[in-house]
């Protein structure tokens, strides 16, 4: 059997690709062959994968995406392939994982508080017209089987504004290597808070994933300015705006206990030494960062909930933070952090 796995940019640290690598040794078990369509073949350990460039030229995001689709779906019909799994919205997959979440969800979330010049320029980009209008076909297409969805707010988010058939939603959560992510973990801390120059008894609060806007970095550094010092915040992943975010921090008087770290080829050492895995996304999903954290807590899983909005935090943390960290009430998250560590926030 050959199956298609479509990821415009692989890339080492990223969720979606570190779902695959976690299913490879399952499916080759099975012979299963897997050819892997995107723009870049990334230097990896993983050679498990038969890499199928496809690189159209593209100026500029709605281009990319659209330039991408086109040329993927173009390959895929001139190969033998029993299979086609797409992380990204195409018209050519038997499966799409719906790891990105619903891109009208997420539009409503980032718009609700927007001013209205805001919401000129979203309604007249063309990328969101895009992705909007490639997201309802997909879910229209009849060559769609089975979607994959890692939450079940997600599974039915999609079944409600498309209508699409409940039984070919699939909540697969993402899975966590307990020898890898373990309360054991943590005592490797020394390394990198001397690397960061970040004082041992500050509580470190960690936001792992690319994209700061979607993932809500701005509403984390503006909680993290309602915490006492020494409290630091560190975020590793990709993102194109960083001298924002690091303005955002200064203008707060926070350039010194916030650190923006870029993309990480192996996050493991940084999970190792955090305090507090910190999430603060828009699009509100259950992604395989809370599950790793969930994994290193020295809590017990029973005491854990998925069920707040902004971040996975234990249920005591929770009930403080009056059920939401969305990115647009920061207090609830700093009141939240705060009691967790004994310290006041700055009401």
């Amino acid at each position: 059997m050959r199956l298609a796995i479509v990821r415009q940019r692989y890339t080492p640290y990223g969720g979606a690709e570190r779902f695959i690598e976690g299913a490879l040794e399952a499916l080759l078990e099975r012979d299963v062959a897997i050819t892997l369509y995107t723009r870049e073949w990334p230097q990896t350990h993983l050679q498990l994968m038969e890499p199928h460039v496809v690189d159209p030229f593209y100026l500029g995001s709605l281009w990319r995406d659209w330039g991408f689709a086109r040329a993927a779906c173009r390959e895929i019909g001139r190969a033998k392939l029993n299979l086609v799994q797409s992380h990204e919205r195409l018209l050519c997959c038997d499966i799409f994982r719906a790891g990105d979440g619903v891109h009208a969800v997420w539009l409503e979330e980032r718009l609700k508080h927007a001013s209205a010049l805001e919401r000129l320029k979203v309604a007249l980009n063309p990328h969101h017209r895009y992705l909007l209008g490639i997201e309802r076909k997909l879910f229209a297409s009849p060559w769609l089987a089975a979607v994959i969805c890692n939450s079940r707010m997600v599974r039915d988010e999609i079944k409600t504004r498309f209508n699409y058939p409940e039984a070919k939603l699939h909540v697969v959560y993402n899975a966590v290597d307990s020898a890898v992510f373990s309360p054991a973990l943590r005592e490797h801390r020394k390394s990198l808070r001397e690397r960061f120059r970040i004082a041992d008894d500050a509580p470190l609060f960690l936001l792992v994933g690319s994209g700061y806007e979607r993932k809500g970095v701005a509403a984390a550094i503006r909680a993290l300015a309602e915490l006492p010092a020494p409290a630091h915040f560190l975020v590793i992943g990709r993102e194109r705006h960083l001298k924002r975010y690091a303005t955002l921090a200064r203008g707060l008087g926070l350039s010194g206990r916030v650190t923006l770290a870029g993309p990480q080829t192996d996050p493991r050492p940084f999970c190792r030494r955090s305090t507090i895995h910190f999430r603060t996304p828009r699009s509100k999903r259950w992604r395989a960062g809370c599950r790793s954290s969930r994994a290193r807590s020295p809590a017990p899983p029973s005491s854990w909930s998925s069920t707040m909005p902004g971040s996975c935090v234990p249920r005591t943390m929770l009930r403080a933070s009056s059920r939401t960290c969305a990115p647009c009430s920061t207090r609830p998250c700093a009141s939240a952090s705060a009691q967790m560590h004994g310290a006041p926030s700055s009401r």
